[in-house]
């Protein structure tokens, strides 16, 4: 039976529902005011005499309350058990569709829950009848709850396929340490290959001088990159980048042996420069009173500008490009107006007198860029790639470094030309998948020999 009550009187407790916005507020009262109240909000006793407590109908509350109405309609349930109450708020919640993945995967998987605590006889498949939800879905959101505890950064992924997607990965990356853990027993640990986490600008400066064969990297774009969830590894802006691509360039001329290479990938808009801007950079360079707008002319002069000014004698005119036949995403701007972007660039520069291993190639790579389901991380280059780039720059035995090193691709490819292979990583997760991946390889290579 419906009753009426005063606002004042009505008991809201934290419950699993987002903030309303004002236009939502404002459509509910809207609709109410043009319709009238179809259903009233679902209330059970409060914690003391006069009071209700409410169970289901916020919105529409919110929209009385807009209205300001000074009695408002509700059903009261008597005899409700705490179970009860709860089925009752989290059913509502499952049907909302402004609910995030993860809140509904919880509301699914809590009812479950509470429904199998009646019921020793109850199942999924009950779930999924009872909820109008599919029953890979009662699965999926049991699963997803349960990681969101423990990890609540799946959070911040957008959909439930992408949380998925991401959960599958990390449960591969588990079963493939515990493989690796298992098949390292008994072998020798002679890995020459390994990715310190730390910064790139500091832990080279630690580096004796002429002690590589090879740089090769792919350097941070510096353009402002958006995590998910606001939460970043590693800061990105441009000017930071930019500062820090510098020294690790000077640093790399020193740590490099005479005749040696310099291989990186960068932003294609911070390589080249023009022939005016070098005689306008040169002016300004003898005006003491411009000596803050040098500063500011250096760094838009880009890297190959960069490289040879901390002494690399031969830096390519004109950068080489790895193109992504598979590319299908990646739009820059508008989309009616831009193209997606299925090219990266990389600048080779040498130190001495240095001659390519493999001479007489054209500048453009063609390689797929890895899948989904192929990749262990994110940003993950393909090794067949790195593997071409450093047969290029080392012989094999070299040593090779990557300041950069992400999650290994490029040790990767070091280990494909039987060089040794020392890389620096700011995100500890990425360096851990990278050294788990490096050690994979090599007991790969040790169970062929054997």
């Amino acid at each position: 039976m419906t009753q009426t009550i005063s606002p004042a009187d009505i008991e809201i407790k934290p419950r699993q529902r987002k903030i309303l916005t004002l236009p939502q507020i404002e459509k509910m009262a809207a609709s109410i005011e043009k319709f009238g109240l179809f259903s009233p909000p679902v209330m059970v006793p409060g914690s003391e005499p006069g009071k209700v407590q409410l169970v289901s109908g916020f919105t529409r509350l919110q929209g009385m309350m807009y209205l300001k109405w000074e009695e408002i309609p509700y059903t009261l349930y008597e005899e409700a058990d705490e179970i009860t109450i709860k089925e009752m708020e989290l059913e509502e919640n499952i049907q909302r569709t402004d609910l995030e993945w993860w809140e509904k995967a919880e509301a699914v998987a809590e009812i479950h829950e509470l429904r199998m605590s009646q019921d020793p006889t109850w199942n999924m498949r009950k779930t999924a009848e009872m909820t109008g939800e599919a029953l890979g879905t009662v699965s999926q959101s049991v699963q997803l709850r349960d990681e969101v505890k423990t990890n609540p950064e799946m959070k911040t992924e957008k959909t439930l396929r992408g949380a998925l997607q991401k959960l599958d990965v990390k449960k591969k990356l588990v079963e493939k340490r515990k493989d690796i853990e298992r098949r390292a027993k008994g072998l020798t640990p002679s890995l020459r290959a390994e990715i310190i986490v730390g910064d790139a600008a500091e832990l080279i400066k630690l580096e004796p001088d002429e002690s590589f064969d090879a740089i090769v990297t792919n350097l941070p774009f510096g353009i402002d990159l958006e995590f998910k969830g606001g939460h970043k590894p590693y800061e990105d802006d441009e000017q930071l980048i930019i500062d820090l691509v510098q020294t690790v360039v000077v640093e790399s001329f020193r740590v490099l042996k005479d005749d040696s290479w310099f291989a990186a990938w960068f932003d294609i808009r911070k390589i080249t420069y023009s022939n005016a801007q070098l005689q306008l950079y040169k002016k300004l360079a003898g005006l003491t009173k411009l000596a803050d707008y040098k500063k500011l002319f250096f760094d838009s002069m880009g890297l190959n500008f960069w490289l040879q000014e901390a002494g690399f004698s031969y830096v390519t005119l004109v950068p080489a490009l790895w193109v992504k036949p598979n590319k299908t995403q990646g739009m820059i701007g508008d989309p009616r107006k831009g193209m997606i972007v299925a090219a990266e660039a990389m600048v080779l520069a040498s130190k001495g007198g240095a001659f390519l291993m493999k001479q007489g190639r054209n500048n453009v790579f063609i390689y797929d860029s890895l899948s989904g389901s192929e990749r262990d991380y994110s940003m993950q280059m393909p090794a067949d790639l790195c593997t071409e780039v450093v047969s290029m720059v080392s012989l094999s035995g070299g040593r090779i470094l990557d300041p950069f090193a992400g999650s290994g691709s490029i040790g990767l490819g070091a280990l494909n030309r039987e060089c040794e292979f020392k890389g620096y990583e700011l995100n500890p997760e990425a360096a851990s998948i990278g050294n788990m991946l490096l050690k994979q390889h090599h007991l790969a290579g040790q169970e062929k020999d054997g």
